[in-house]
């Protein structure tokens, strides 16, 4: 396992580490060390740490492990001991928890990455957590998970008002819908953002623009009520 920066010297450690809390972390080098030499304790292969920041210095206090299901990364917290992990899919992290013991986050890694599952990692690793769209994810159906949360959201009458009608259309509901930055989008593939997607932004008086990020292709929309006729001409 490489970790390249275990032969720094401690005292320029400790300007990157708080040794009041991470005192083997300044003795060995940093958290790439610390990570390198906890795994050998505990007899896991955890491949190649890398640093999880673009900081000279980021392999001090970040680190970065890869896994058959995404990259897996650390960071330490400021404040008190913590070893922060978060374990990255394609579009959002699979699961996310924070240990204060070194040999736990290793385990963490060592665990994903021999491939079990979200329920198991809960069951070994109680701090670590995730959400009904990443189970769904691994279940395989993250689609229909997605519509069912949004389409629980009722705080905004209007998206549920379309969500319901788009939802309603047996061509429309394969799509992946999600939102950004107030814009719903409608993504064919959810993996592979090439496939394109249908943005539909909201106007201040009701109105609404429907653009196919495929074909450049947009139109304006006086009412909710037709939007759908617009999503469907673009598909």
């Amino acid at each position: 396992m490489d970790a390249s920066d275990g032969d720094i010297p401690a005292s320029e450690v400790s300007r990157f580490i708080n040794p009041a809390l991470y005192p083997d972390l300044v003795e060995l080098g940093g958290l790439g060390a610390a990570i390198a030499h906890a795994a050998d304790r505990n007899g896991l292969d955890l491949g190649q740490v890398e640093s999880a920041s673009s900081n000279p210095r980021g392999h001090l206090v970040t680190a970065r492990l890869h896994s058959d299901r995404g990259p897996i990364l650390i960071h330490l917290g400021k404040e008190r001991r913590l070893f922060s992990i978060s374990i990255e899919g394609e579009v959002r992290p699979w699961a996310e928890g924070a240990t204060g013991d070194i040999d736990d986050a290793v385990g963490v890694v060592g665990a994903w990455r021999s491939g079990v599952t979200l329920r198991d990692l809960k069951s070994r690793f109680n701090f670590m957590d995730y959400d009904e769209l990443a189970q769904a994810h691994e279940s395989g159906d993250p689609v229909e998970t997605q519509w069912k949360l949004l389409l629980r959201e009722e705080d905004r009458p209007i998206l549920q008002n379309l969500l319901r009608t788009l939802y309603a259309d047996p061509g429309l509901r394969g799509f992946f819908p999600y939102l950004s930055m107030g814009i719903l989008c409608l993504a064919r593939d959810i993996s592979d953002r090439r496939a394109g997607e249908i943005r539909i932004v909201p106007g201040g008086d009701g109105s609404h623009r429907v653009q196919s990020t495929l074909s450049g292709e947009e139109r304006e929309v006086p009412s909710t009520d037709q939007v759908l006729d617009a999503v469907k001409h673009l598909c």
